[in-house]
């Protein structure tokens, strides 16, 4: 076989390949009704249902000013559906990025008072939407109040998104620490 015919062959299969992946990663929403974070009518008809929140943040605590300290931090947040793989647009509810000062654990992030919360409608969220190959993203660079010093030298990040729907539940991604000196 020529090169020519090789690599074309070879483009056939990964595109292929491409479109198989992505019609499997389509769910319908509320097919799986085992999710512990399915709830009837948490999405309009049509729309997939956020199941979970991915938050990377940077890696230490930014110093986003002139002056000596960190005061801020960069965040990407992508919202899951059912299918797990591919993150979603969020066309509804809020997302909320919160601030602790410390460090939180997972099980206590529904009751924990945060220091600040960041809270985004769908309109201002479209402006900071990305497309990449893990599917929509949103992408922050946050400056927190600098007010009150920091009783720790830690803080945690947290963001959580609230669906419009009252049956629904609120759906928390995983608290991310960050050490920072106190203020």
């Amino acid at each position: 076989m020529s090169s020519s015919m090789g690599r074309l062959v070879m483009s056939g299969l990964v595109w292929v390949a491409m479109v198989v992946a992505a019609v499997g990663c389509e769910a319908t929403p509320g097919a799986d009704s085992r999710s512990p974070r399915a709830q009837p009518g948490a999405a309009a008809a049509g729309e997939r249902v956020v199941y979970d929140l991915k938050l990377l943040t940077s890696p230490t605590a930014l110093n986003l000013d002139d002056e000596p300290g960190p005061d801020g931090f960069a965040a990407s947040i992508y919202a899951v559906g059912q299918d797990g793989y591919r993150s979603l647009p969020i066309k509804t509810g809020v997302l909320e990025v919160m601030l602790f000062d410390g460090v939180i654990r997972r099980r206590d992030v529904a009751t924990a008072e945060p220091r600040q919360t960041w809270v985004f409608d769908p309109a201002q969220l479209a402006s900071t939407a990305s497309r990449s190959a893990l599917g929509v993203g949103y992408g922050f660079t946050l400056r927190w109040d600098k007010g009150e010093p920091f009783e720790h030298g830690e803080v945690t990040i947290l963001a959580r998104y609230v669906p419009d729907v009252a049956e629904a539940s609120p759906v928390y991604s995983a608290p991310v620490s960050l050490a920072i000196r106190p203020n």
